[in-house]
């Protein structure tokens, strides 16, 4: 079982439903050397991430929490949403880039301190740890998302890839926590991130 540094009584009713929820399963599905933190400012920008991880077999992992339903979610694409509430209609960030961002900020900053940096090598200078990050849709599930754009799997995984978005029915309670463990690591960035 996880450690939940930061949830307490007062963090948990300024959640929402889907963070409780999301909560919960990172504290029973993940390993009991793992540490999670909830809506804690990182990097320079003190941005606030929904859930920070620390876990020893795959680095740092980002986790951005929507409460969104498919029939909320208008439009999306690399870089924004369309959401439709109360008949209003509201453009967004996409959260793989709102928390791509977090990420960034935190993996750039890191390395000033010499324990946590690269000291050769092609990353020196760099985070020396492996980071991830992703988006946790507690109300979509993985077949209403590949609906969005018309039954269009490959326009979708392009916009919210599968190995970067956990959806509900991928954190059901019945779900085995070594499957939910593994779409942690799949959110590992690939390339020469940070940037």
């Amino acid at each position: 079982m996880a450690k939940l540094i930061n949830v307490s009584a007062s963090t948990e009713e300024r959640m929402t439903s889907g963070e409780r929820r999301v909560a919960s399963r990172l504290e029973s599905f993940l390993n009991d050397d793992c540490f999670v933190w909830y809506d804690i400012p990182v990097g320079r920008r003190n941005r606030h991430p929904d859930f920070v991880i620390i876990d020893p077999e795959n680095g740092l992992v980002f986790l951005e929490v929507k409460d969104w339903t498919i029939s909320t979610l208008r439009e999306a694409n690399q870089e924004q949403v369309t959401l439709e509430t109360d008949g209003l209609l509201k453009s967004e960030i996409n959260p793989l880039v709102q928390v791509r961002r977090y990420a960034c900020d935190t993996v750039n900053a890191l390395p000033a301190d010499p324990c946590l940096r690269q000291n050769d090598g092609q990353y020196k200078g760099r985070l020396n740890l492996a980071w991830a990050y992703g988006v946790v849709f507690t109300r979509i599930t993985r077949q209403q998302l590949k609906t969005l754009a018309g039954n269009d799997e490959n326009a979708v995984e392009k916009i919210f890839p599968s190995a970067q978005t956990i959806c509900q029915d991928e954190m059901t309670q019945s779900i085995l926590p070594e499957v939910f463990r593994q779409k942690l690591p799949g959110c590992l960035p690939r390339g020469s991130e940070p940037g």
